[in-house]
């Protein structure tokens, strides 16, 4: 699988914890959550299966926030990411 290596495009901030945005994101997306090495994360891929968008959920102390990374700016699902924060 190719890893996402594209900059940080957006962050979206939300007063949820890491599991409960991570899971309504995954929903609104239809991508599976994934977890290493305490990240949380989502991985969008193309027609081909490579990944080309990757959002990271992370722990803030006022609940998460989510970090869009892409190489492919019509396939981040930002719009249903924000309806989850």
């Amino acid at each position: 699988m190719k890893t996402v290596q594209a900059q940080t495009v957006a962050r979206l901030d939300s007063t949820k914890s890491v599991a409960e945005f991570a899971k309504c994101a995954s929903e609104a997306l239809s991508a599976p959550i994934q977890t290493n090495d305490g990240l949380t994360f989502i991985y969008l891929k193309n027609a081909a299966g490579i990944g080309v968008t990757r959002w990271d959920f992370l722990h803030t102390t006022s609940g998460s926030q989510a970090e869009l990374r892409t190489d492919d700016p019509d396939r981040t699902g930002i719009e249903a990411v924000r309806g989850c924060a």
